[in-house]
């Protein structure tokens, strides 16, 4: 079976906290005018025109809500202030904790768009025995159609861990479609890899791909393995991190450095604040270099920069992309969240790097040639420094 691969983890933007709020608008007439007036009074006049006029069904009112407040938030022309709906808003916030109930397996489409799932070893679905070639039809009592998007169907199957789940597929060679009913079980969504060179165990490599609640524990663990199997420098990879949370990148650059500023954050009243080291971290000393791409973003910038600034890690391989804003998840009632710029954040040294990025140190251009030349240059400069 010809067959694509269509289940990725969200990257996710920069986020401080979950805050609750209430509807945008809740209905129509909710906000009203210190004359007693509806400060939506076109708002509703449009409203009640399309409903009287329009030759066709009107979308839901949750609906025309959303699609209210996602002109709202384009209107401000900020590209990280962004309205996003229930069904992503869930899948992000599955990333940025690190871990969801789910059943241990891999959405795919095969060419005729039909939903397969590939069960993980030893997974619930694994175990229930469901198979690639099962076609889902159902999940619980809501229908899978070919239009619908794999991130709904996503998040129809994930869900509190051991809660029951019921899949139905329809399986060639049956006339009747079968069911299984699985409990949810408990996944991490590592945020850190790690590795030492296999021609150069010496040399031991840390990828964080995204900033989480769970990173700084993850790196801490990796960092520990690594020394232990005798790694004399390491080589920290920020490369297609495009962020993450905020306190999770402030406290990994904390974990490298022995003092120093990490960032400074303006927020909208004007106030300044210092994020500082507070004690030096168990990696401040271990010769260390830094990679970074156009994908490094956001709260991976944060690291990248405080690092260099603080003359503890040169940066190599290409300009990074350039956000030096900070947002804030605000909670809708309805499963929904605004991303709200709520702060700008500068380098220690006052930098904004919004729209410019981090220029590396040495710049390397990857090709296409299979071998990866950034992490080879950054190898040969690590080396230089283990001789210091």
């Amino acid at each position: 079976m010809v067959r694509k691969i269509v289940f990725t983890l969200l990257l996710v933007l920069l986020a401080l906290s979950l805050i609750g709020i209430g509807y945008f608008i809740g209905y129509l007439d909710r906000a009203a005018s210190d004359d007693g007036g509806s400060n939506y009074a076109l708002l509703e006049e449009a409203h009640e025109l399309l409903v009287d006029n329009y030759f066709g069904e009107i979308p839901e009112l949750v609906a025309l809500q959303r699609g209210m407040i996602r002109g709202m938030v384009d209107k401000i022309e900020d590209p990280f202030t962004t309205f996003v709906e229930p069904v992503a808003n869930e899948l992000q916030a599955d990333d940025l904790m690190g871990r969801f109930g789910g059943i241990g397996a891999m959405l795919t489409r095969d060419e005729s768009g039909n939903v397969h799932i590939i069960p993980f070893p030893e997974g619930p679905a694994a175990e229930a025995g469901i198979l690639e070639s099962f076609r889902l039809i159902a999940v619980e009592d809501t229908s899978i159609s070919q239009e619908m998007s794999n991130e709904k169907i996503i998040s129809l199957i994930r869900g509190e861990i051991g809660t029951p789940v019921k899949l139905t597929f329809q399986i060639d060679g049956l006339d009747e479609p079968k069911e299984f009913t699985l409990s949810r079980a408990e996944f991490e969504i590592p945020s850190v890899t790690s590795y030492k060179l296999p021609s150069m165990q010496e040399i031991g490599v840390v990828f964080i791909q995204r900033f989480s609640d769970r990173t700084v524990d993850e790196l801490e663990s990796a960092y520990e393995t690594l020394v232990d199997e005798g790694i004399e420098g390491l080589v920290l990879d920020l490369r297609g991190n495009t962020g993450g949370l905020l306190d999770a990148a402030i406290d990994v650059a904390r974990f490298f450095l022995d003092n120093g500023i990490v960032l400074i954050q303006t927020e909208r009243d004007g106030q300044i604040e210092e994020y500082k080291v507070r004690k030096p971290g168990a990696a401040s000393e271990i010769p260390l270099v830094l990679l970074i791409d156009e994908r490094t973003a956001s709260a991976s910038e944060v690291v990248a920069a405080a690092l260099r600034e603080n003359d503890r890690a040169q940066l190599i391989g290409a300009r990074s992309y350039g956000k030096g804003s900070v947002q804030s998840v605000l909670a809708l009632s309805d499963g929904s969240s605004l991303h709200v710029t709520i702060a700008r954040w500068l380098t220690p040294s006052r930098i904004s790097i919004d729209a410019i990025g981090l220029k590396p140190d040495i710049l390397v251009q990857a090709s296409d040639m299979g071998n990866d030349e950034v992490l080879e240059v950054g190898v040969s400069l690590l080396l230089d420094l283990m001789k210091e």
